[in-house]
């Protein structure tokens, strides 16, 4: 910039400022987007947390959900005049399952000169899961008696909390429980959610050797007899509430089957499975009966919106395919439940509803009633009384 004089006290002095940075190498909202409940479609209540492996970045949270990265663009995307850049970030919150973006920033011909903060798309969190359960009585007016046998079932649901002042009738729980939840992200429309029987084969088990932490795609096992490439097998086979069946990408055994082999997986595990963990082959039945995701589906989702739940009816497992990325295998269950001793029940781990209908029936009275979920507690307690 030119030389300036300034006058004080008599005393002239003269100047010679920095030339003004280009804008590319300035401190700058890299990215920027808006967060939502989609159950509210307001901000979340609890604060927002924002992450990112990129280097260079700085993660910025503001009020109404409003989250980013900043950062000096050309020490973030030093190559941006030539080519197309990106950036990773998760968001998290309490009671939200995190959601990972992977944003494009598209090459700019006169970068550093100039930049512009890339906008991201809207971003809407889902609720980690919660269990609904309780006791279905029958009331005599003076005393009240378990219903065992009596069926708890979700008639209907909303996705979204209807204002107090407008009749909004419910839609079909046209919805299922997954065990374990989604592994990849997938898209509405285009993935299906198929009748899938999976029979574990109960001889030749094989055993963990190290553990196999979450996120991982790499188990030792045992031995590898009997198993080869796009085989799928059960690790922890013999608790259900920990079974994660996985499909094998390749094999990496010692000199002989008989002996401790590496396998690697097509996703990895979910969950942490310890040390001796029993892990079986898989036998995959035909396919059955599939429909469509109706909902788009993330990472973590426990609960999936489908084009009719009665479709995938008996089946207790299902497989999921976009036809992009490899295919899943999940335990299933249906949003009712029959009352046990003592009139208790139990319904599958909730998500993404905001309100539903509940209908207990004992043969007789068949009661609906209207629930709100409580998403700030693990479990929910509805008790039900004819």
């Amino acid at each position: 910039m030119p030389r300036q004089n300034y006058v004080d006290n008599g005393i002239t002095y003269t100047i010679a400022p920095d030339d003004e940075p280009a804008i590319g190498r300035r401190t700058w909202a890299l990215v920027e987007g808006a967060v939502t409940d989609e159950l509210t479609t307001h901000a979340p209540l609890v604060p927002l947390s924002v992450d990112s492996s990129h280097l260079g970045v700085t993660p910025r949270v503001a009020d109404g959900g409003i989250i980013g990265l900043a950062g000096i663009p050309v020490d973030v995307f030093s190559r941006l005049r030539f080519v197309n850049d990106s950036v990773n970030l998760t968001i998290s919150a309490s009671g939200y399952i995190p959601v990972s973006i992977h944003q494009p920033i598209a090459s700019i011909g006169t970068f550093p000169d100039v930049f512009d903060t890339t906008p991201l798309p809207p971003i809407a969190l889902h609720r980690a899961p919660i269990a609904i359960t309780g006791q279905v009585t029958v009331s005599s007016g003076v005393t009240s008696q378990p219903s065992v046998g009596a069926s708890v079932t979700v008639t209907g649901i909303w996705r979204t909390l209807p204002a107090a002042n407008v009749v909004v009738p419910p839609v079909a729980p046209d919805f299922v429980s997954l065990m374990p939840p989604i592994y990849v992200a997938r898209a509405k429309t285009i993935t299906q959610v198929r009748q899938q029987p999976l029979t574990q084969i109960l001889i030749a088990d094989k055993r963990l050797l190290l553990d196999a932490q979450a996120g991982n795609d790499i188990v030792k096992l045992s031995d590898c007899v009997g198993l080869a490439i796009n085989d799928v097998i059960a690790i922890d086979a013999v608790d259900p509430y920990r079974t994660e069946y996985m499909t094998i990408k390749a094999i990496f055994p010692a000199s002989t089957p008989i002996q401790p082999a590496r396998i690697q997986l097509t996703i990895p595990v979910q969950a942490t499975h310890r040390l001796n963990a029993t892990v079986r082959k898989v036998t995959v039945g035909a396919v059955g009966a599939s429909t469509l995701l109706t909902d788009d589906a993330i990472v973590g989702d426990v609960c999936v919106f489908v084009g009719s739940a009665a479709t995938l009816q008996p089946a207790t497992t299902v497989s999921i395919d976009d036809g992009a990325n490899p295919i899943e295998y999940h335990a299933l269950s249906y949003f009712t439940a029959i009352t046990v001793a003592g009139g208790f029940y139990r319904l599958p781990p909730l998500s993404r509803v905001a309100q539903l209908d509940l209908q207990a029936n004992n043969g007789t009275l068949s009661p609906v009633l209207t629930f709100v979920p409580d998403y700030a507690g693990g479990e929910n307690k509805f008790d039900i009384t004819y």
